[in-house]
């Protein structure tokens, strides 16, 4: 009668103890693929663009003047556009590796590539000279 009294009590214990006994989880059998796997979207906007282009060349004219523009407040911008008789548009960017002088145009070779993480309160393009192909004193 004794044994079973201890058998029931244990039981009861059993019942009571809000704690599940921990299950055990075997480890994911190992990969014999060096490869990484590709990486992933990080946000639903990136997931739906896919992966950021590469690097593409143009060509730029650039103004002998720059403009009066506002980015993080009151500057001067670059005028630019992509042809010869094409209009004149004000680049926010800087061209790296590009030192403008005041009073003279210029056509350059440019690599443009996108950042796929640009600042908060800069441009998503990046801009970098590759060759000046013409340097002209107006």
């Amino acid at each position: 009668m004794r044994s079973m009294l201890m058998a029931l009590m244990g039981l009861a214990a059993l019942a009571c103890d809000p704690k599940p006994p921990e299950a055990t989880v075997p480890d994911p059998p190992a990969s014999s693929d060096p490869t990484p796997p590709p990486p992933t979207a990080s946000t639903p906007a990136e997931a739906e663009a896919g992966p950021a282009p590469s690097a593409m060349e143009k060509t730029l004219f650039v103004k002998e003047t720059q403009a009066d523009c506002e980015g993080e407040g009151p500057r001067k911008c670059l005028q630019v556009r992509d042809s010869a008789d094409g209009e004149w548009t004000l680049l926010y960017s800087r061209i790296k590796g590009f030192d403008y002088q005041e009073g003279f145009a210029y056509e350059l070779r440019v690599r443009v590539s996108s950042d796929a993480h640009p600042p908060a309160d800069g441009s998503s393009v990046r801009y970098e000279l590759v060759k000046i192909v013409s340097q002209e004193k107006k």
